[in-house]
Protein backbone atom coordinates (compact mmCIF):
# COMPACT_ATOMS: atom_id res chain seq x y z
CA UNK A 1 0.00 0.00 0.00
CA UNK A 2 1.38 3.11 -1.04
CA UNK A 3 0.39 6.33 0.88
CA UNK A 4 1.11 9.91 -0.24
CA UNK A 5 0.60 12.36 1.83
CA UNK A 6 1.80 15.02 -0.17
CA UNK A 7 0.65 14.41 -3.61
CA UNK A 8 -0.39 16.71 -5.76
CA UNK A 9 -3.87 15.86 -6.84
CA UNK A 10 -3.30 17.30 -10.63
CA UNK A 11 -0.87 13.72 -10.24
CA UNK A 12 -4.23 11.81 -11.33
CA UNK A 13 -3.17 11.13 -15.10
CA UNK A 14 -3.10 7.63 -13.62
CA UNK A 15 -5.85 6.28 -16.00
CA UNK A 16 -3.29 7.92 -19.15
CA UNK A 17 -0.91 5.25 -18.91
CA UNK A 18 -2.28 1.84 -18.48
CA UNK A 19 1.15 0.03 -18.44
CA UNK A 20 3.32 2.23 -17.61
CA UNK A 21 2.42 5.04 -14.80
CA UNK A 22 2.29 2.55 -11.28
CA UNK A 23 1.81 -0.72 -10.33
CA UNK A 24 -0.78 0.71 -7.71
CA UNK A 25 -3.10 2.84 -10.71
CA UNK A 26 -6.11 3.00 -8.96
CA UNK A 27 -6.84 6.32 -7.08
CA UNK A 28 -8.56 7.38 -3.79
CA UNK A 29 -8.29 10.66 -2.50
CA UNK A 30 -9.78 11.09 1.02
CA UNK A 31 -9.24 14.02 3.94
CA UNK A 32 -10.64 16.56 1.85
CA UNK A 33 -13.27 19.37 1.77
CA UNK A 34 -16.42 18.20 -0.24
CA UNK A 35 -15.78 20.81 -3.13
CA UNK A 36 -12.12 19.96 -3.47
CA UNK A 37 -13.53 16.07 -3.68
CA UNK A 38 -16.39 16.94 -6.31
CA UNK A 39 -13.51 19.10 -8.35
CA UNK A 40 -11.01 16.19 -8.61
CA UNK A 41 -13.35 13.72 -9.53
CA UNK A 42 -14.90 16.24 -12.40
CA UNK A 43 -11.32 17.14 -13.16
CA UNK A 44 -10.64 13.29 -13.46
CA UNK A 45 -13.91 13.12 -15.87
CA UNK A 46 -12.38 15.87 -18.62
CA UNK A 47 -9.20 14.24 -18.87
CA UNK A 48 -10.99 10.53 -19.23
CA UNK A 49 -13.11 11.96 -21.57
CA UNK A 50 -10.56 13.86 -23.75
CA UNK A 51 -8.93 10.50 -24.15
CA UNK A 52 -12.17 9.33 -25.46
CA UNK A 53 -11.94 6.50 -22.71
CA UNK A 54 -14.88 4.56 -22.16
CA UNK A 55 -16.26 5.84 -18.47
CA UNK A 56 -18.69 4.90 -15.60
CA UNK A 57 -19.33 8.54 -13.59
CA UNK A 58 -21.02 7.90 -9.68
CA UNK A 59 -21.67 11.46 -8.61
CA UNK A 60 -24.90 13.54 -7.63
CA UNK A 61 -26.87 15.02 -10.29
CA UNK A 62 -26.00 18.87 -10.36
CA UNK A 63 -22.44 17.90 -10.95
CA UNK A 64 -22.45 15.43 -13.57
CA UNK A 65 -24.12 18.49 -16.69
CA UNK A 66 -20.90 20.16 -17.25
CA UNK A 67 -18.80 16.46 -17.51
CA UNK A 68 -21.71 15.12 -19.52
CA UNK A 69 -22.44 18.06 -21.83
CA UNK A 70 -18.64 17.82 -22.69
CA UNK A 71 -18.78 14.17 -23.39
CA UNK A 72 -21.53 14.81 -25.78
CA UNK A 73 -19.70 17.20 -27.45
CA UNK A 74 -16.91 14.63 -27.70
CA UNK A 75 -18.72 12.07 -29.42
CA UNK A 76 -20.00 9.86 -26.59
CA UNK A 77 -22.81 7.81 -26.57
CA UNK A 78 -24.51 8.57 -22.97
CA UNK A 79 -26.58 6.12 -20.60
CA UNK A 80 -28.00 7.50 -17.83
CA UNK A 81 -28.61 4.92 -14.99
CA UNK A 82 -32.30 3.97 -14.31
CA UNK A 83 -33.53 1.86 -11.77
CA UNK A 84 -33.59 -1.41 -13.15
CA UNK A 85 -31.27 -0.85 -15.83
CA UNK A 86 -28.99 -3.39 -16.89
CA UNK A 87 -24.97 -3.38 -16.81
CA UNK A 88 -24.31 -4.68 -20.05
CA UNK A 89 -27.52 -1.90 -21.98
CA UNK A 90 -25.32 0.95 -19.80
CA UNK A 91 -21.73 0.24 -20.83
CA UNK A 92 -22.41 -1.12 -24.34
CA UNK A 93 -21.79 2.05 -26.98
CA UNK A 94 -24.59 0.71 -29.35
CA UNK A 95 -24.80 2.03 -32.86
CA UNK A 96 -22.83 4.89 -32.12
CA UNK A 97 -19.37 5.78 -32.93
CA UNK A 98 -18.02 7.06 -30.05
CA UNK A 99 -17.39 5.37 -26.44
CA UNK A 100 -20.07 4.58 -23.81
CA UNK A 101 -20.58 6.98 -20.72
CA UNK A 102 -22.63 5.76 -18.18
CA UNK A 103 -24.12 8.23 -16.03
CA UNK A 104 -25.26 6.98 -12.30
CA UNK A 105 -26.72 10.17 -11.15
CA UNK A 106 -27.63 10.66 -7.07
CA UNK A 107 -29.09 13.41 -4.95
CA UNK A 108 -32.21 14.94 -5.39
CA UNK A 109 -34.14 14.21 -8.69
CA UNK A 110 -31.43 10.58 -9.08
CA UNK A 111 -31.32 7.82 -7.84
CA UNK A 112 -31.35 6.71 -3.82
CA UNK A 113 -27.17 6.27 -2.86
CA UNK A 114 -28.53 2.80 -2.21
CA UNK A 115 -29.74 1.74 -5.37
CA UNK A 116 -26.81 3.88 -7.29
CA UNK A 117 -24.53 1.53 -5.10
CA UNK A 118 -26.81 -1.50 -5.95
CA UNK A 119 -26.68 -0.63 -10.32
CA UNK A 120 -22.52 0.16 -9.85
CA UNK A 121 -22.33 -3.18 -8.07
CA UNK A 122 -24.08 -4.73 -11.52
CA UNK A 123 -21.79 -3.06 -13.47
CA UNK A 124 -18.80 -4.28 -11.85
CA UNK A 125 -19.90 -7.95 -11.95
CA UNK A 126 -20.46 -6.86 -15.44
CA UNK A 127 -17.31 -6.35 -16.16
CA UNK A 128 -15.67 -9.20 -13.93
CA UNK A 129 -17.17 -11.84 -15.99
CA UNK A 130 -16.89 -10.48 -19.11
CA UNK A 131 -14.95 -12.12 -22.21
CA UNK A 132 -13.50 -9.31 -22.96
CA UNK A 133 -11.87 -6.38 -21.45
CA UNK A 134 -11.91 -2.94 -22.99
CA UNK A 135 -10.64 -0.20 -21.22
CA UNK A 136 -12.77 1.35 -18.53
CA UNK A 137 -12.35 4.35 -16.04
CA UNK A 138 -14.80 4.10 -13.37
CA UNK A 139 -15.16 7.39 -11.31
CA UNK A 140 -16.81 7.38 -7.73
CA UNK A 141 -17.61 10.43 -5.49
CA UNK A 142 -18.02 9.48 -2.23
CA UNK A 143 -17.58 6.09 -2.23
CA UNK A 144 -18.99 5.32 1.63
CA UNK A 145 -22.49 7.48 0.54
CA UNK A 146 -23.07 4.20 -1.61
CA UNK A 147 -23.00 1.64 1.26
CA UNK A 148 -21.27 -1.55 0.47
CA UNK A 149 -20.79 -1.77 -3.71
CA UNK A 150 -20.94 -5.29 -4.52
CA UNK A 151 -18.00 -6.86 -6.22
CA UNK A 152 -15.82 -3.45 -5.56
CA UNK A 153 -13.37 -5.15 -3.27
CA UNK A 154 -12.60 -8.13 -6.04
CA UNK A 155 -12.44 -5.69 -9.37
CA UNK A 156 -10.10 -3.29 -7.42
CA UNK A 157 -7.72 -6.14 -6.82
CA UNK A 158 -7.71 -7.63 -10.61
CA UNK A 159 -8.20 -4.25 -11.81
CA UNK A 160 -4.94 -4.43 -14.09
CA UNK A 161 -6.15 -7.67 -15.50
CA UNK A 162 -9.61 -6.61 -16.66
CA UNK A 163 -7.90 -2.76 -17.94
CA UNK A 164 -10.31 -0.86 -15.19
CA UNK A 165 -9.29 2.06 -13.37
CA UNK A 166 -10.54 3.53 -10.18
CA UNK A 167 -10.54 7.46 -8.86
CA UNK A 168 -12.86 7.55 -5.87
CA UNK A 169 -13.40 10.63 -3.28
CA UNK A 170 -13.93 9.71 0.48
CA UNK A 171 -14.36 12.80 2.85
CA UNK A 172 -12.37 10.28 5.93
CA UNK A 173 -10.19 7.32 5.75
CA UNK A 174 -12.80 6.34 8.88
CA UNK A 175 -15.74 6.10 6.58
CA UNK A 176 -14.20 3.88 4.01
CA UNK A 177 -13.30 2.20 7.46
CA UNK A 178 -17.34 1.90 8.51
CA UNK A 179 -18.50 1.38 5.02
CA UNK A 180 -16.35 -1.82 4.48
CA UNK A 181 -15.39 -3.21 7.90
CA UNK A 182 -14.39 -6.16 6.93
CA UNK A 183 -12.66 -5.51 3.37
CA UNK A 184 -11.56 -2.02 3.67
CA UNK A 185 -7.33 -2.63 4.26
CA UNK A 186 -8.53 -4.50 0.67
CA UNK A 187 -9.74 -1.50 -0.83
CA UNK A 188 -7.04 0.53 0.44
CA UNK A 189 -4.00 -1.88 -0.80
CA UNK A 190 -5.25 -1.83 -4.34
CA UNK A 191 -5.11 2.07 -4.53
CA UNK A 192 -2.51 4.86 -4.30
CA UNK A 193 -3.98 7.06 -1.35
CA UNK A 194 -3.59 10.75 -1.69
CA UNK A 195 -4.64 12.69 1.79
Amino acid sequence: MEINKNANISDTQWFLYPNGYDSNINLLITDASKRILAATILGCTSRVILQSIPMVLVCDKGSTIPAIQYAEARGYNIHRAEPNSSAGELLEPGDAQGPAATIVETGDGGLPLTRAGIILGRILEYVCYATNHPYLAILIDDLPSLGQVPHIENVLAMSSKINVRFCMTAEHMSEVAAAYPATHIKIIENCKVFF
